[in-house]
């Protein structure tokens, strides 16, 4: 069923200097975090620590491919965070 809302156009929003500045900020921490994790995968053991309880103690070990899925979940969450500011329309 349609929605009987209607369609607002969105306005072109511009963003000021310091938050585009933010934004450029984090891609380049996020890179580097990936060029981080490649120059030290040689050196990572196949099994890294992935649960830890309240008192810091190791619960679980997983697979270092581990750091891949959440490298890659950030950067997915980071491209649908900035679809949703381009298209708020989609979300509302």
């Amino acid at each position: 069923m349609p929605s009987p809302r209607p369609k607002i156009p969105v306005q072109d929003l511009h963003q000021p200097a310091f938050l585009k500045f933010l934004s450029l900020f984090s891609i380049l921490l996020y890179v580097t975090g990936g060029f981080f994790l490649l120059i030290m995968w040689p050196s990572l053991p196949d099994q890294i620590p992935a649960h830890f309880d309240a008192t810091g103690a190791v619960t679980r070990l997983g697979s270092v491919w581990t750091l891949v899925a959440l490298w890659i979940t950030g950067a997915a969450l980071f491209v649908f965070m900035h679809i949703m500011e381009r298209f708020p329309h989609i979300h509302n």
